[in-house]
């Protein structure tokens, strides 16, 4: 039997036995439950709800990345929330949100997009802490927890602490007895936040940052390095790794003047200065690969002429000379950035001719960064990825 989690973690009801009328009237998600009507919109069509669950997903595997771990949920999408809920059915963990609540993020770039990424990492907080397999619905010591997941995972990603709290503002202020009231909760996401600044070694903000704890681990810059005689722990330290090898066709550019120093290199490509279409200020002449396929597995490295600290990835997807074009060749849908420093991040790059960036954290003093292909959107006639803009700053 299914049991659905409501009210960002459960109402522990079989989905069953809950009367149509009910969940009519309660609009559950992570701020609690609300009575009342929801507020309808137009339909949700089958290409944009297969879309949608395509899109959770993904991104539920750029927050299990941060953690180290493959992504193993089920997503559906689901009226009977309003926002996203974590369930069990069969022994299996699953995420259902509501695909109406979703759409507001249609097209729009990821530092407008954070709200989505702390919900869904609020829900998969729920499910590595053990709270779906509870009884009891719904506490405020459970959504704690969940929150400061959230905000550890939102700065891991690049989140700002006021991005990272963003969805949390419109939260009631007073708490009910299945959550907690907004004070805690933004408290919560900040400590998450903090921990997961100081365990990367980053700055932290003098007024807001907790006071440091005797017994925890101090991170890299922290360390006093006269004093600093001891092992460290391993969770301080992320072991360099090993220069990707790049097949014989590989193609290679230098990065353009005025920027980083080094060089782009393309596992395959039509010349020299296709690969540099990449990294140029002409977005409507694409870099296009060459290997059998639609592209997926394609790999990019950059090599810088010394060690950097990225901040930002700029991505202008397809071939963008026309519309026509665009559609015709294949577009980027998931990559993989990881850099020399051991840190990787996956990314879900949006279906549209618009300019795409992403702030960049965790790829500190790194001398390359590798850029995989993990899948693609398959053009209407070609067999050929093309991509017109893809570059880090």
């Amino acid at each position: 039997m299914r049991y659905l989690f409501r009210s960002a973690l459960f109402v522990l009801l079989p989905l069953a036995t809950i009367p149509p009328a009910a969940l009519a009237q309660d609009s559950c998600g992570m701020g609690g439950c609300t009575a009342g009507e929801r507020t309808e919109t137009a339909p949700i069509s089958e290409t944009e709800r297969r879309l949608s669950e395509q899109e959770v997903f993904v991104m539920a595997s750029e927050i299990m990345a941060v953690t180290g771990l493959r992504n193993t949920f089920k997503i559906e999408e689901t009226m009977d929330v309003y926002n996203a809920a974590a369930y069990l059915e069969d022994q299996e963990r699953w995420i259902g949100f509501n695909p109406l609540w979703v759409r507001q993020f249609k097209d729009l770039p990821t530092d407008d997009r954070w709200p989505l990424y702390a919900v869904i990492a609020h829900e998969i907080g729920h499910h590595l802490m053990g709270h779906t397999i509870l009884p009891g619905g719904s506490r405020p010591a459970t959504e704690l927890e969940a929150d400061e997941y959230a905000g550890f995972v939102l700065h891991a990603l690049g989140a700002d602490l006021e991005d990272a709290q963003r969805l949390w503002h419109d939260f009631s202020a007073e708490a009910s007895a299945s959550h907690p009231g907004r004070g805690q909760r933004l408290a919560a996401v900040s400590e998450g936040w903090h921990r997961s600044a100081g365990r990367a070694g980053l700055a932290l903000p003098v007024a807001t940052a907790p006071a440091p704890d005797a017994d925890s681990p101090q991170s890299i810059r922290q360390r006093d390095e006269a004093a600093s005689e001891a092992p460290s722990r391993a969770t301080d330290v992320i072991a360099e790794t090993r220069r990707p090898e790049l097949p014989g066709q590989a193609v290679c550019a230098p990065l353009p003047k005025g920027g980083l120093r080094g060089r782009l290199c393309a596992s395959s490509a039509v010349a020299v200065d296709h690969v540099a279409r990449l990294t140029d200020g002409d977005r409507r002449a694409p870099w296009t690969e060459q290997d059998p396929g639609a592209g997926a597995g394609s790999r990019l490295l950059f090599e810088f002429a010394r060690p950097i600290s990225a901040q930002q990835l700029t991505i202008v997807n397809g071939d963008n000379s026309d519309e026509k074009a665009f559609r015709r060749n294949a577009r980027l849908e998931g990559i993989t950035l990881r850099g020399s420093n051991g840190h990787s991040r996956v990314i879900v790059v949006r279906d549209n001719r618009r300019e795409q960036s992403w702030t960049l954290a965790g790829f500190e003093g790194v001398e390359w960064i590798e850029v995989t292909v993990d899948s693609v959107i398959e053009g209407r006639r070609y067999d050929t990825l093309a991509v017109s803009r893809l570059r880090i700053e």
